[in-house]
């Protein structure tokens, strides 16, 4: 025979329950000696780390993330997947829990609390809700997983500040301010430039062999709202002539992800190669993590912005369908002159391009080939962009490619180089593979709408045929990517012959009128 519950058991059995709905929180489990949680008072080493909401009912102490049972070794695993889950899947994809989340990651015994705690008598769930509450745990448990094993190691965190400001090299004061703020993941980097000299915020990372195992990195940008870009620079650790740029926009006044593969780190002179762990530059030699712009941006505004979180990344996806064209060559735009349509020409280039440089203020051939364009193409519609910069080189305007190209959706885009990286150090070898770099890198960021024209290196007076072997890459280059070709270099090979003299202006480097003139005439034949 079944002895029957007496009527005071089943009454207290209700009040514990009526008691624990009426559970008060308290801000901290820190407030008085009797009032902290047995588990911390009994282990004083882990003061403070004890982060959790903790309660107190009749049955005894208890945690927003204990709610699981008494501990057992699989219910122990069922809390750590839980406190995964709360700690690491909710509060990281909030504003500021990602931090938080790691923290609890590493001291896993401080966000538990829960040995003496009753968790039938703490929260009154039935067994029917604990399966409901067991199955969320566990799956919540695995995808959580699967986005962390996505997520590759920092290599900055920017919780503190590690860059040094430029400093004016005359009157010795910073010419910027680097300071913690409020970030994407706990607190930031703030880079502000207060003068319009440029410089850079210098800093040095330790990088393991490892990171040639990712695909690239990725960092959290907030910006001004400007219309000016940023630039990251890493450099090797013992030859600082083997620097690479990543530039970044402004625009955006909220925190934006930048993912970059490592082939989008692009040598900003001839001294390094392309990054590639296979045959190139590997990401484990760099040592120096920069903010700042090199000589060749040419402007140097004032601007700030902020940097969080600086983390290598496993799987950065790089667009490859748009290297290769469905039209070779330049017929898209000459179909697009012949119909009167708009055409954007973007003519990227050093000094012999360049609207600013002295020598080609009477006259520069990018102009000379529109009049002759419009002359062929009376109802062609025909925007000229001219982001040449004289001193610079092919690699170097390829960085500048998102501000100086990019945003004017050009049809055709002429690319004429050589000289200044010739003086770098550049050859026929390396040449060719920056070549072909570069044109991907033109049809990448266009997304394929625009023709690529290469222009073969145009020689110097003082130069006649020393840089042939660059001109002969070019060729390869142009067949090879079925790009466009204008090959200035045997134009003024043939026109010089007798008197090479007459195509220069006094330095006998830039061009003058005749030679500015033949360039535009060898372009205008490139595009019939």
């Amino acid at each position: 025979m079944r002895a029957s519950r007496s009527p005071a058991s089943t009454t207290g059995s209700q009040e514990r329950r009526r008691t624990s709905a009426r559970t008060k929180w308290a801000p901290t489990c820190r407030t008085t000696v009797r009032g902290r949680c047995p588990r911390e008072r009994r282990n004083e080493a882990h003061p403070g780390r004890c982060p959790g909401l903790h309660y107190r009912s009749p049955t005894g102490w208890g945690t927003a993330s204990n709610f699981l049972g008494p501990p057992t070794p699989k219910r122990s695993i069922l809390v750590y997947a839980h406190r995964i889950v709360v700690s690491h899947a909710i509060t990281c994809f909030f504003e500021k829990g990602k931090k938080i989340a790691v923290k609890a990651l590493r001291y896993p015994g401080s966000f538990m609390c829960m040995k003496h705690c009753d968790w039938r008598g703490a929260t009154g769930m039935s067994p029917s809700k604990q399966c409901l509450v067991w199955g969320y745990v566990i799956l919540s448990a695995a995808v959580c997983a699967l986005v962390m094993a996505e997520e590759g190691p920092l290599i900055a965190d920017m919780d503190t500040v590690f860059h040094k400001p430029p400093v004016d090299e005359k009157t010795r004061q910073p010419k910027g301010t680097c300071e913690l703020v409020e970030g994407r993941f706990g607190k930031a980097v703030k880079f502000s430039f207060t003068t319009d000299s440029g410089g850079f915020f210098t800093g040095w990372r330790n990088p393991t062999a490892n990171w040639d195992e990712y695909a690239g990195f990725s960092f959290w940008v907030k910006g001004d709202g400007s219309k000016t870009f940023g630039c990251l620079e890493l450099i090797d650790g013992e030859d600082y002539g083997k620097r690479y740029g990543v530039p970044f926009s402004l625009a955006d006044t909220e925190w934006r992800k930048v993912t970059v593969p490592w082939c989008d780190v692009i040598p900003e002179i001839p001294k390094g190669d392309l990054v590639d762990v296979r045959d190139g530059y590997k990401p484990s030699a760099f040592r120096n993590l920069w903010v700042g712009k090199f000589y060749y941006w040419r402007h140097y505004p004032q601007q700030s912005f902020c940097i969080d979180e600086i983390r290598l990344e496993k799987s950065i996806p790089v667009e490859t369908k748009y290297c290769t064209p469905e039209v070779p060559g330049v017929a898209r735009v000459v179909e697009k002159l012949k119909a009167g349509r708009p055409v954007t020409i973007v003519t990227m280039g050093d000094s012999l391009t360049d609207f600013n440089h002295w020598a080609n203020k009477p006259v520069a051939w990018p102009k000379l080939l529109v009049e002759g364009l419009k002359k062929r193409y009376p109802n062609a519609e025909i925007a000229l962009v001219n982001p040449a910069i004289g001193g610079t080189q092919l690699s170097q305007n390829l960085i500048l490619m998102e501000q100086n190209v990019v945003p004017h959706k050009p049809d055709l885009v002429t690319v004429c180089f050589g000289y200044n990286d010739y003086d770098g150090g550049m050859r026929k070898a390396q040449w060719v593979k920056f070549l072909r770099f570069g044109v991907d890198r033109i049809r990448r960021l266009t997304e394929g709408r625009a023709d690529v024209l290469l222009l073969t290196t145009c020689p110097a007076a003082t130069r006649w045929e020393e840089m042939k072997e660059l001109s002969e890459g070019a060729r390869e280059v142009a067949a090879g990517k079925k790009t466009g070709l204008a090959d200035v270099e045997a134009a003024f090979l043939k026109a010089g012959a007798g008197n090479k003299e007459r195509l220069y202006c006094s330095d006998k480097v830039h061009l003058g009128p005749e030679g500015h003139a033949l360039v535009a005439e060898t372009v205008l034949d490139a595009l019939k």
